[in-house]
């Protein structure tokens, strides 16, 4: 990969252009009353891109310290949904507070609205099932974003496609989505594994389901990011290999037919 063009990390004057020996800083994506957030790639691998923000401690009184806590706090318990903004590390001096975070090259929904006018349908809805599916993750972990708007909504280098809600980065990992609702979906892969000699695993609150049959272990996670749509997660958990892919998983898949919306590259 070829390291990323110079202005993508036009420098700026206002402050030095190396960070703690570890990164070195672009431009300035934004800022507020007490903190700046720049571009900045790393130094030890020049294909590495972040943003990091920049608190100035000198700017903070005693009651922002807990905010800031908040906030770090917040951001790590959420490094596991692909449409939150990843944490990479904390770094600090007397003076500063350095937050380096996953980069949204794509800028923010807002400018996005007003450079190319109102989103298709299509694009629009998958921008929503988004939102819903990462508010519902924060919620989950007893985090609550109490100011969502466009501006707030960044986007990735891809522009439109912000999203990676149904991309599958293991060969043992596969989704699809459905239009019926959660205890649809685990009553029909409850029927299907009994009636295909698996053993039927519950797993905690009745939203996964284990199917055993002999060395074979597969997991089904059904989440509801909004009403009328769930995305279910299927993982391998043990054994596979090409009888499984070849004979047990189509005739699985078949089985769940009628209350599939659609695979996301459906072979196992």
């Amino acid at each position: 990969m070829e390291p990323p063009p110079p202005s993508t990390l036009q420098t700026t004057t206002s402050i030095p252009t190396t960070l703690l020996n570890k990164y070195e800083l672009g431009r300035l994506l934004g800022r507020g009353s007490f903190a700046k957030v720049y571009a900045a790639r790393s130094l030890s691998d020049k294909t590495q891109l972040a943003a990091i923000k920049i608190i100035d401690k000198t700017k903070t009184d005693a009651a922002m310290e807990p905010r800031i806590i908040s906030e770090i706090s917040a951001m790590q318990r959420l490094q596991d949904h692909p449409t939150i903004l990843k944490i990479h590390e904390v770094m600090a001096t007397k003076t500063k507070i350095y937050l380096v975070m996953e980069l949204a090259s794509g800028g923010d929904l807002y400018s996005k609205i007003r450079k190319i006018g109102k989103l298709k349908e299509s694009a629009a809805r998958r921008y929503f099932q988004q939102l819903v599916s990462a508010l519902h993750f924060c919620h989950q972990n007893g985090v609550s974003h109490r100011d969502i708007k466009p501006h707030n909504l960044l986007l990735d280098g891809k522009g439109l496609d912000l999203s990676r809600l149904f991309e599958v980065k293991s060969r043992k990992e596969r989704r699809f989505t459905s239009s019926e609702t959660v205890e649809r979906v685990t009553e029909r892969l409850r029927e299907v594994g009994g009636r295909l000699g698996y053993r039927v695993v519950e797993g905690k609150g009745g939203s996964a389901i284990g199917l055993g049959k002999g060395r074979v272990g597969v997991l089904f996670e059904v989440f509801e990011i909004a009403e009328k749509l769930l995305v279910v997660e299927v993982k391998m958990v043990e054994g596979g290999g090409v009888e499984f892919e070849e004979v047990h998983w189509g005739e699985l898949k078949d089985e769940l037919e009628d209350v599939v919306l659609q695979w996301h590259n459906d072979v196992m």
